[in-house]
């Protein structure tokens, strides 16, 4: 069977769908930004880690910080007792992780009457706050 170019261009073009390889409709990475849900991960370190006033007073304020209208989930940690490895920082106090549907969501979270109480009560506890913003893909 003689095979053209047209043929041989839908075949391959039908096989590189079916793998992942082609995505339509292609975007541009401003849109992708938009759209995106986008986390926001933040580390505290409590100036006093032994202080178990400190570690309550923090604690609460970031589950009062999980109630902002604008936030589609989120949790609070502490660090895990895993294994000791070079790669591994459990020199935190607490952890807080949420989500937004998009940047305007996060924006809006910014400067939310809670999140600006829980920065104004809160700051003095803790010594170190580190963010990580990202968008999922």
């Amino acid at each position: 069977m003689k095979t053209n170019r047209r043929t041989f261009m839908e075949k391959l073009a039908a096989v590189g769908a079916a793998i992942g390889l082609v995505s339509w409709p292609i975007s541009s990475a401003a849109e992708n930004q938009e759209s995106k849900m986008l986390v926001h991960q933040v580390y505290f370190w409590l100036k006093d880690p032994q202080d178990q006033v400190a570690h309550q007073s923090l604690k609460a304020g970031l589950k009062k910080l999980l109630t902002v209208s604008t936030i589609e989930s989120g949790h609070i940690g502490v660090p895990a007792s895993t294994e000791a490895r070079d790669v591994v920082d459990n020199s935190y106090s607490f952890s807080y992780n949420v989500r937004f549907k998009n940047m305007e969501d996060h924006d809006s979270y910014q400067g939310d009457p809670i999140h600006l109480e829980f920065i104004e009560t809160c700051a003095t506890l803790w010594d170190k706050v580190q963010v990580y913003d990202y968008n999922l893909v």
